[in-house]
């Protein structure tokens, strides 16, 4: 609210009136009040309090779910999409052998790694969800998951191996 009224008239919008800017900040009070003031700051204000942080960042959330060993992916994902050196040196979506090229559209290379840790994180999700209500079923389906991611991650490797031969065939 705060920085649409700041800019408002420059980006040519109308600023908010006074009433509606007095009900968003008795709803930020409100939220204040029952969740503490930093639920309403930042992206990961929410969690603040179990955190022990005032100002939490999406590393200290991977800290403390155990997957602070996953932030070089993370960190490979976003080097493609946010400015920096790195981005224009190394894509994922282009083979090792074309490194030299600057990728401008959708690839079908370097899917393997984004592929394997997306059946992964899936199932860690269902781990947690089938947890809260424990049951033989619930096993069972459990180990069928994991055979299952298993196989995606396999396939996964299969298919990057194979786009990457062919395309070194390509260029010889």
């Amino acid at each position: 609210m705060l920085k649409y009224q700041k800019h408002s008239i420059t980006l040519g919008y109308p600023p908010l009136a006074k009433e509606e800017e007095k009900k968003l900040e008795e709803c930020r009070d409100q939220l204040y009040a029952e969740y503490g003031k930093w639920f309403v700051k930042g992206p990961y204000g929410w969690a603040a309090d179990v955190l022990g942080k005032e100002k939490p960042q999406f590393k200290d959330l991977e800290e403390a779910a155990g997957l602070s060993h996953l932030r070089p992916y993370y960190r490979m994902a976003l080097d493609a999409i946010h400015a920096g050196p790195k981005g224009i040196t190394f894509n994922l979506g282009l083979p090792e052998t074309e490194k030299e090229l600057l990728l401008t559209g959708p690839s079908n290379t370097g899917l393997a790694d984004p592929g394997q840790l997306t059946a992964i994180s899936l199932n860690q999700i269902n781990v947690a969800l089938l947890g809260t209500r424990p049951s033989l079923q619930g096993q069972r389906i459990l180990i069928l998951m994991k055979l299952l991611v298993d196989e995606i991650m396999k396939k996964f490797l299969e298919v990057h191996k194979l786009t990457e031969s062919k395309m070194k065939e390509l260029r010889e």
